[in-house]
């Protein structure tokens, strides 16, 4: 038996006389279409064992710009139904400012995925002494994949933070 893997198909492409908001779509109907933002997707997939059930999830980096940490860029958000959580909200709400990646996860990932923007800062950003001297509150933002994910299993490590953050790129 083989297998193949499907060929991606976007929703514009899905359905064309779908109109989603009130602009164009940009070159690649992608959100790389806007300058200096860069993406990075990871996704986690393994079979269930004996450890764990089957694991259907992943990380993935939003970098606003590539210099990130020191050029913030202007940013909002919008709360839906307010189940979920995304940290450093309060700190947009406050400032209009963004200082870190964008990080999308599952929502028993939050802790490790924040961890893992500050190992990125700390290993980039310390000071001669090794230490930190500056302020950074991370966004890390949930979704529940409860139906498709053995959430118990915490796959998510810092490590793919870290990963995606080095990876992130404009291909779409």
């Amino acid at each position: 038996m083989s297998t193949s893997t499907p060929t991606r198909v976007r929703i514009r492409e899905l359905l064309p006389k779908l109109q989603l908001g009130r602009y164009q779509p940009g070159l690649l109907n992608s959100i790389t279409d806007v300058p200096g933002v860069l993406v990075n997707t990871e996704s986690i997939i393994l079979p269930a064992s004996t450890s764990h059930k089957e694991i259907n999830t992943g990380v993935t980096t939003i970098l606003p710009r590539k210099d990130w940490f020191n050029k913030a860029c202007y940013a909002g958000y919008f709360r839906f139904n307010g189940s979920g959580e995304m940290t450093g909200s309060h700190w947009l709400d406050e400032t209009g400012l963004l200082n870190s990646p964008i990080i999308i996860t599952n929502s028993f990932a939050v802790g490790p995925c924040y961890t893992g923007i500050y190992e990125y800062a700390i290993r980039e950003y310390k000071n001669e002494q090794g230490l930190c001297d500056w302020f950074l509150l991370p966004v890390v933002a949930e979704t529940c994949d409860i139906a498709l994910n053995d959430v118990t299993a915490f796959p998510i490590k810092p490590e793919h933070v870290v990963r995606g953050i080095d990876s992130a790129s404009s291909d779409a």
